[in-house]
């Protein structure tokens, strides 16, 4: 049959002998040259169970050859249904041969064009067969998988999936098409025209002419895309120009900049989609050209997507600043330096190495700091001794040693409040105070609040020194911290 320019279908014609016999000629797939068809035959003959095969015949003429069996057919097992790739190197089939998961399942083979033979079949696996049926493939010019079942959840009967192509043989878990593509009836047979998401596939769902019906239908386009905001951790105001990069397993690889407001979106560059159906995506955002720390990652699987989807990822950067900058705390035995505090101190340096890892180009000053007590010596050498421990361990990590000054401030740097302090006792200690040894001493009666704000004096902090770190040339093996004397 053909159709003509108003979309109206011409008197259907059988194809003459040789290809249409007395038997049950059924299912078939033409190469895109249209010069090859693949086809199933089901022979009939009285008292015997005659299997269905699977049959070639190439275009001669303005008719078709003898058509003859595939070799891999034998004749105690039904194969047929036929699906060809784009590029007909690949031929997937429905068979009940052993080795399958049970029932009808479906087959692929490859074609080598040196010998012009096709090879052994192998089983498309548990993922997609089942206990059940697997039938009816189809391989859309993309490479997505089409075909029915009635193993796998659906709305009744057998119901029509989809699975992306991952591998020269592999395909994702199956998605069901839902309604309006699959109903509670047999749905089966989808084609498509090329590579557009229309085509046509048989159902005998209520509502039809008769037994199987054949029914066309037209696939909304689906449309992935990526937005967000990026802000400042602190602020929470937004970033702009901030860089947001986008790397997927489909080879695509971009940076845009966010927009005054701080928002990102990726939809389409160049006229072409960002992102796709049926991959895998990292969303990196950086700001160190305008002095923010970070590179917070988000991943986006698209596999299975079948509604257009916008998938929201926001990020926070640390704005970069002249002082001093607070990291998680590292807690130290008394008058110790090693890291072997119970609360695990390594732990609150997993921080600090992925901000180092995550900015590369940066050195920093990890700055250790004690309370008063004990005398200034004493304080300076034990704060060198706590922040070089620091230093040695994230060197041990591989974090390149001349990109880490190590510094023992002891008890001469207290802290400034940047924030209101609320005391175990529930005094507030206002924003802006500093925490002087004199400060400290007027809560000496309150034990808790006393520990509480030697505590804050005693920490480990850092700021970045510089922005435009190279490593030296050759250097590939992490060295030992530099010895840094005191000021």
């Amino acid at each position: 049959t053909q159709v003509d320019n108003k979309g109206k279908w011409s008197t259907p014609v059988p194809l003459p002998e040789p290809v249409n016999t007395e038997y049950n000629e059924a299912t078939n797939v033409i190469g895109k040259k249209s010069n090859v068809m693949y086809f199933t035959r089901c022979e009939v003959k009285k008292n015997i169970d005659v299997k269905c095969q699977l049959y070639i015949s190439v275009r001669k003429g303005m008719g078709w050859s003898d058509p003859q069996k595939i070799v891999f057919c034998v004749d105690s097992f039904n194969f047929g249904h036929p699906a060809l790739s784009a590029d007909e190197s690949v031929l997937i089939f429905a068979s009940d041969m052993p080795g399958g998961q049970g029932g009808l399942d479906l087959w692929f083979c490859s074609f080598d064009k040196q010998t012009k033979t096709w090879s052994n079949p192998q089983n498309l696996g548990p993922q997609i067969n089942t206990q059940g049926d697997e039938e009816f493939p189809y391989l859309h010019d993309d490479g997505t998988l089409y075909f029915s079942s009635n193993g796998h959840l659906g709305m009744g009967g057998l119901d029509i999936f989809k699975a992306q192509r991952t591998g020269q043989a592999a395909w994702s878990k199956p998605a069901n098409m839902r309604y309006p593509i699959n109903s509670a009836g047999d749905d089966f047979g989808i084609i498509f025209e090329g590579s557009r998401e229309k085509g046509f596939l048989t159902s005998n769902r209520a509502g039809g002419k008769g037994g199987d019906d054949i029914y066309s239908f037209n696939l909304p386009p689906v449309f992935i895309t990526i937005s967000g905001v990026v802000l400042d951790q602190d602020s929470k105001k937004p970033i702009k120009d901030a860089h947001v990069t986008l790397a997927g397993s489909d080879g695509s690889n971009y940076t845009i900049s966010t927009d005054s407001t701080g928002h990102y979106k990726y939809d389409t560059l160049n006229g072409e989609r960002c992102v796709n159906s049926g991959y895998k995506y990292i969303v990196a955002a950086s700001g160190m050209h305008l002095s923010f720390l970070g590179n917070p990652k988000s991943q986006v699987v698209t596999t299975g997507i079948t509604e257009s989807t916008d998938f929201k990822l926001d990020f926070e950067l640390k704005k970069i600043t002249e002082g001093e900058l607070p990291m998680p705390l590292v807690l130290y035995n008394t008058g110790e330096w090693n890291l072997d505090h119970a609360s695990n101190p390594k732990d609150s340096l997993e921080y600090l190495y992925n901000v180092l890892i995550e900015n590369p180009n940066i050195t920093i000053e990890l700055g250790s700091h004690t309370d008063f007590r004990n005398g200034t010596q004493y304080n300076d050498t034990l704060s060198l001794k706590r922040a070089k421990s620091c230093v040695d361990y994230l060197v041990s990590k591989g974090i390149a040693a001349d990109r880490i000054v190590p510094k023992g401030y002891g008890e001469r740097k207290p802290l400034v409040l940047d924030h209101d302090l609320v005391l175990p006792s529930g005094k507030t200690v206002t924003k802006g105070t500093v925490l002087t040894e004199a400060f400290i001493m007027q809560f000496k009666k309150n034990k808790a609040d006393f520990e509480c704000l030697n505590q804050k004096n005693r920490r480990t902090v850092f700021k970045v020194l510089s922005k435009n770190y190279a490593p030296k040339q050759g250097e590939t093996a992490p060295g030992r911290a530099p010895e840094i004397k005191l000021d």
